[in-house]
């Protein structure tokens, strides 16, 4: 079945697919738990947090992040 919309075709795949930001809710959610016990168990200082936060937002958008992507995966 094929929808079309201002003269571009698409699939029904396309149309039923999550947008990429919501595939992996999952993921996402595990990851904020361990952090929020992380921080409620060890009390690491708040400029420590800050400064992991703000470095691994500089990395995502690096020149370094395919590597980090290949590292993870």
């Amino acid at each position: 079945m094929q929808y079309s919309t201002h003269g571009y075709r698409l699939s029904h795949e396309c149309v039923a697919r999550a947008p990429a930001g919501l595939e992996r809710g999952g993921d996402r959610l595990a990851l904020v738990a361990v952090g929020y016990l992380g921080v409620k168990l060890i009390r690491p200082p708040w400029w420590l947090i800050a400064v992991l936060l703000l470095g691994g937002f500089l990395l995502a958008d690096s020149v370094l992040a395919p590597v980090i992507d290949n590292a993870v995966k």
